[in-house]
């Protein structure tokens, strides 16, 4: 079983492994897979057992797992992606065996998924407003892949599935695995953190993040700079940067786009912070990397 999104208008011909669907999908050997249950339930079956999980609940799955189906009640609301590792950049192995001999950057983006103990996926209960974020993103990418394409189409989807890994990877230390939520350090920050890894993209400054959490900016960041060692602020710069550097590395969007997409004011001022944070512009930064969609002679 094959699973690809091609170009039908804008990059014709060209192909991304990867799919959503708004049904419950299973992920064939080699692919991986998160599925989004919104409302409702469902039940995991494997060869000799069936696991009842209930909304809300995200399910990550491994490129070696023992699903066998997933049956959905008849309130159930769910979102499934699937892909393979040349979905994040066309340069990385087909074979998802070899990601472990290849460079740390893009392994960054499987760690959700590596290590999960038999049966080969979890169960994950989300932060709230991580779990709105993950829908969010996941209408984006049907939108995307499914609906009218766009003429960027294969970068506004690697981007919003570059988003999803990421924040799938910062919740993978805080998500519980049954319904009360387990959180691991930084007790005091948590709910704080969370808004920001959620809200980047929003105007954010500390008078308007104190506001938010009822303190005053002078306690805020000295909770910061106490428990993390940084201000707000310049926590919050680090995460844009970390996504700006991604959506770089594994797309061609423009870097006003990009800019836009991770809360900076205008492309100057975003690319005045990467050379200070990175060492270098943008464009530079991108320019270390090959292409990552390989080949493409159609960009009709």
């Amino acid at each position: 079983m094959e699973i690809v999104t091609t170009g039908l208008v804008h990059y014709t011909g060209f192909s991304l492994p990867i799919t959503v669907s708004e049904s419950s999908l299973v992920p064939p050997k080699g692919y991986y897979g998160v599925l989004c249950l919104e409302e409702g339930s469902i039940a995991l079956h494997e060869e000799k057992t069936i696991r009842y999980l209930h909304a809300p609940a995200t399910i990550i799955c491994g490129d070696n797992h023992e699903l066998t189906r997933i049956v959905s009640s008849e309130s159930a609301r769910i979102q499934s992606l699937v892909f393979r590792i040349g979905a994040i950049n066309s340069t990385l192995p087909g074979e998802s065996g070899l990601i472990y001999s290849h460079d740390g950057a893009s392994l960054v983006f499987l760690r959700p998924f590596l290590n999960i103990p038999l049966p080969g996926y979890e169960c994950r209960t989300l932060s709230p407003s991580s779990h709105l974020t993950v829908s969010l993103l996941f209408r984006r990418l049907q939108k995307e892949l499914l609906g009218e394409q766009g003429p960027f189409w294969p970068c506004m989807s690697r981007s919003y599935l570059l988003e999803l890994l990421l924040l799938l990877e910062r919740e993978r230390y805080t998500s519980g695995k049954a319904e009360t939520l387990a959180i691991a350090g930084n007790g005091p920050l948590n709910e704080i953190l969370e808004y920001l890894h959620t809200h980047y993209a929003d105007k954010i400054s500390l008078d308007s993040l104190a506001a938010h959490f009822a303190t005053n900016r002078t306690s805020l960041n000295k909770r910061f700079r106490h428990t993390l060692g940084v201000s707000a602020i310049a926590y919050l710069t680090q995460v844009r940067i970390e996504v700006a550097s991604a959506m770089l590395r594994n797309t061609l969007l423009s870097i006003q786009e990009i800019a836009l997409r991770t809360g900076f004011t205008d492309e100057s001022y975003f690319s005045r912070v990467f050379r200070q944070k990175m060492g270098e512009s943008p464009l530079a930064f991108r320019s270390k990397f090959p292409d990552p969609y390989g080949p493409v002679t159609d960009i009709a």
